[in-house]
């Protein structure tokens, strides 16, 4: 990992070679880099083999479908790695639950870091905790971690450190496919080598993510109105449109096993408080903010755009154009024609 050899005036010079070249914040491209040092550990971790990389981050730097910058990293765990096989009944759903938040944050997180400095990052200059489980809530999921890294940049409110790393133990784990990983900053000054070689990782499948979002923002919108999220909440959104017309995307669309089988997964390991999976149907489906919440989640996506995106990026009346066809077009698939 040359990153570390650098003094701290050149990597600022490499920084804004790279965001330069990428059309993106150096902050974002400084913490893409302990980002992809982060996933890098955890798959040289020994529990790798039974982790899988899912959501917004991996459809960015494993699949490569959209452009935005990922600044989580969500995993799912699986569950009989924990001990817990086959089919389980919702009192050890909660059992589950409650043993993956403490090997989170106690076996992995240890892992983690001491692969961290297997890597070469030398001890001192990272703070990894984990999110502090409360004593009403010893079943939290998922659970998180934070790897609180040196940033040689001014701070950036919207993008700060730490790195989040999130694991859940109710997630899917299949279909899952093995994906190179590299960071931003080796894309775009190749040769160097700042994060370290290009690795593999297990990525879950870009339908499942699509379909994960599309009922993440169903369920949100399906809240009572002072529960309903904003905050961060547009980059769902920006993901979909951006997925929708893939192979990926449309395959979602049509696999209506797929999509009935997402619905009873939610239904029986999710079990959110009311939320009612009778309408996760197509019929029923509503995953686009209306009225005061349109200019709230404009709002967001406005935040975003500054400071997450490479490039140019798709105004958020397009987005919510283009989300407004896809609504349509998964109502309208006929699963039995």
């Amino acid at each position: 990992m040359k990153w570390i050899e650098q003094t701290n005036e050149r990597k600022r010079i490499i920084l804004d070679e790279a965001s330069a070249r990428l059309k993106a914040l150096n902050n974002a491209v400084e913490k893409d880099l302990w980002v992809t040092v982060a996933l890098k550990a955890i798959f040289n971790t020994a529990f790798a083999k039974d982790i899988v990389f899912k959501g917004g981050t991996s459809l960015s730097k494993s699949w490569k479908l959209i452009q935005r910058f990922s600044e989580d990293i969500d995993l799912a765990i699986n569950r009989e790695a924990l001990g817990f096989g086959g089919e389980i009944s919702n009192f050890k759903i909660k059992q589950l639950k409650k043993k993956g938040a403490k090997f989170t944050s106690t076996e992995f997180m240890e892992a983690v870091e001491q692969e961290m400095y297997n890597l070469g990052v030398e001890k001192g200059t990272i703070k990894i905790y984990a999110e502090p489980i409360l004593a009403n809530r010893p079943d939290t999921d998922p659970q998180a971690i934070y790897i609180d890294y040196p940033t040689v940049l001014e701070a950036n409110e919207y993008l700060l450190p730490p790195v989040k790393i999130e694991i859940s133990v109710r997630s899917l784990i299949e279909p899952a496919h093995e994906r190179e990983v590299s960071s931003l900053i080796d894309e775009a000054i190749p040769g160097n080598g700042y994060a370290g070689d290009p690795f593999t990782v297990q990525a879950i499948d870009p339908r499942i993510t699509f379909l994960e979002k599309v009922f993440l923002l169903h369920e949100e919108f399906t809240k009572p109105r002072d529960k309903i999220r904003t905050v961060r909440m547009s980059r769902h959104l920006h993901d979909l449109e951006k997925t929708m017309d893939t192979d990926f995307g449309r395959a979602a669309i049509s696999d209506q096993q797929l999509y009935d089988q997402l619905i009873a997964h939610r239904r029986h390991f999710i079990r959110q408080q009311n939320v009612s999976y009778d309408l996760h149907g197509r019929e029923t489906l509503q995953f686009l903010p209306v009225g005061d919440l349109l200019q709230q989640y404009g709002e967001d996506y406005e935040l975003m755009k500054a400071n997450m995106f490479r490039g140019e990026a798709t105004s958020f009346k397009v987005v919510i154009e283009r989300l407004t066809e896809l609504q349509n077009r998964i109502k309208q698939f006929n699963a039995s024609a």
